[in-house]
C-alpha cells in the first residue's frame, strides 16, 4: 500500500535523490532569494521512499504558475508506479491553480504519459589519482593548462572573490541577453552550502580574470557557474577546469557534470574536447491550462521588450535579475 505526502523542502530527509542539485540547502537559496518554499510530494511505501518530487511553484512575468522540480528532482523507483505518483502530482497542481508542470529526471528515462524533452549533458569521469587523470587529457588539453601556467596566470579558491565572479558571470549573460541570478543568490549559496561548495579563480596581472564554481556532495560534483569571458591572448578556461578536477579527487568525487549545454555550441565543444562524455538528460512536462495573462502585465513585458536595447548596462542587468525572479531557475 502506497502513501502519499506533501511536506516542506526543509524537513530533515534522506532521500534517494544524489545530485549536487538537490541538496536539502536549496530550500534555503530559493526561499530566501525568490520567496518561492520548495516541498517535497513523497510516494512512501512504509517508511520507504518510492517516488520524490523535490519541486517549487513560481508565477511567471505573465502570472502563469509553473510547478517545477529542481533539476534532477524528480525520481520514481520504477515505471510501473509513475501513473499513481503522477496522478498525485497532476491532481496536486490543479488544486494549487498551477498552468504547468515541468519535471526534470536528469539522467534518468521514465515511460510516463507526459511530453518528453531530452537536453545534453557532458559527464567528466574522475580516476583514481591526479597522474591518471592527467595522463588521460588530450595532448592539446595538457599543452593549454601547461601555457596558462606559463602566461603567469594562478589559481586561488574563495567566497571572497564572490565580487569578481559575479561580474563576470553578470557581464557574460547580459552579453547573452539572458536573466541570471543577483549576486544575493549566489551569497546565500555559500552561506548554506558550506564546505560543499568552491568559487575557483584565474589571476593574471593582478586582475581575476576567470572563475568557476562547483557544488559537491558524497560522490559527485556539478561545474555549475561560469564567471569567465573569452580573454585572448591569454585563456584561463582549461587551467580553471582543470582546478576543478583536482578539488574533485581530493574529495572523493567519481564524476563532475559539466552542466548541460547546445550541441554543437562552442561550450559544448569545450566541454567535450575537454573529456566531457555527452549524455542525455530528460525533462517531461504537461499544460494543465492555458494562461494568457492581463492585459497590463502583456503590455509591461511587450514594452521591456521594446526598450531593452535603449537601456543603459546597469538598468540592464536590473532588468535580467528581475526577469529571473519570474523564472526561479537554479
Amino acid at each position: 500500500m502506497y502513501k502519499i505526502e506533501c511536506v516542506d523542502g526543509d524537513v530533515s530527509l534522506e532521500t534517494p535523490l544524489k545530485s549536487p542539485l538537490t541538496l536539502n540547502e536549496w530550500f534555503w537559496v530559493i526561499k530566501k532569494t525568490y520567496n518561492v518554499k520548495p516541498k517535497f510530494i513523497l510516494m512512501k511505501e512504509g517508511d520507504i521512499i518510492r517516488g520524490i518530487c523535490f519541486f517549487y511553484i513560481s508565477t511567471g512575468i505573465l502570472g502563469e504558475k509553473v510547478l517545477r522540480s529542481l533539476k534532477e528532482g524528480f525520481w520514481i523507483s520504477s515505471n510501473g508506479l509513475a501513473d499513481c505518483f503522477l496522478e498525485e502530482i497532476i491532481k496536486y497542481s490543479e488544486e494549487q491553480s498551477v498552468n504547468e508542470i515541468i519535471l526534470s529526471a536528469g539522467l534518468l528515462k521514465y515511460d510516463l504519459s507526459l511530453n518528453e524533452k531530452e537536453k545534453n549533458t557532458l559527464l567528466f569521469h574522475i580516476g583514481d589519482s591526479e597522474e591518471s587523470v592527467w595522463g588521460n587529457l588530450r595532448a592539446k588539453t595538457r599543452n593549454s593548462i601547461r601555457k596558462a601556467g606559463k602566461e603567469g596566470i594562478t589559481i586561488e579558491r574563495g567566497s571572497r572573490f564572490l565580487d569578481d565572479f559575479y561580474k563576470g558571470y553578470s557581464e557574460r549573460l547580459l552579453d547573452k541577453e539572458v536573466s541570471f541570478h543577483s549576486k544575493f543568490f549566489f551569497e546565500q549559496m555559500f552561506n548554506k552550502f558550506e564546505e560543499n561548495i568552491e568559487l575557483i579563480v584565474a589571476i593574471h596581472e593582478g586582475k581575476v580574470i576567470g572563475s568557476i564554481i562547483i557544488i559537491f556532495n558524497e560522490k559527485n560534483a556539478i561545474y555549475a557557474y561560469n564567471g569567465t569571458n573569452i580573454h585572448k591572448p591569454v585563456s584561463p578556461n582549461q587551467l580553471l577546469l582543470w582546478e576543478g578536477v583536482k578539488s574533485c579527487i581530493t574529495r572523493g568525487c567519481s564524476v563532475l557534470d559539466l552542466s548541460e549545454s547546445s550541441e554543437g555550441s562552442g561550450v559544448y565543444k569545450f566541454k567535450k574536447n575537454f573529456g566531457g562524455i555527452p549524455t542525455p538528460t530528460y525533462y517531461y512536462t504537461k499544460k494543465i491550462k492555458n494562461h494568457k495573462g492581463s492585459f497590463f502585465a502583456r503590455l509591461r513585458n511587450k514594452l521591456i521588450t521594446l526598450s531593452y536595447d535603449k537601456l543603459t548596462l546597469k538598468n540592464k542587468s536590473k532588468i535580467s535579475c528581475w526577469k529571473r525572479k519570474f523564472e526561479v531557475l537554479q
